[in-house]
């Protein structure tokens, strides 16, 4: 839907590079496929609330596989994002362990 609005929004003329398409095609096919797959999987496994918390680490993932891979800048507050993302997801899934009553000798 977005693609077919682009078309008509977008100034005409421009020819996105192989690159581009390349690009583009990789993260509608396979990335989405991939984020479907991991959530998918993650339903069948857990709880409904980690399987929905990988909607939150995966943009965490992109930027470090950018930085990692591609060189990309990532400046200190991305980051601090992210620690934070990264923290309130462990905390929403944080689930004590019961305590053992102490059992008479």
């Amino acid at each position: 839907m977005l693609l077919a609005l682009s078309a008509l929004a977008e100034r005409r003329g421009i020819v996105p590079s192989q690159l581009g398409v390349a690009s583009f095609v990789y993260l509608v096919v396979v990335g989405t496929a991939a984020a479907h797959t991991v959530s998918i999987w993650l339903a069948a496994r857990t709880n409904a609330t980690f399987a929905s918390s990988w909607t939150y680490i995966s943009p965490f993932i992109a930027l470090a596989f950018g930085a990692l891979l591609l060189g990309e800048t990532v400046w200190l507050g991305a980051w601090i994002g992210c620690v934070c993302v990264v923290a309130g997801v462990a905390a929403i899934n944080y689930q004590p362990r019961p305590r053992r009553s102490a059992q008479p000798s």
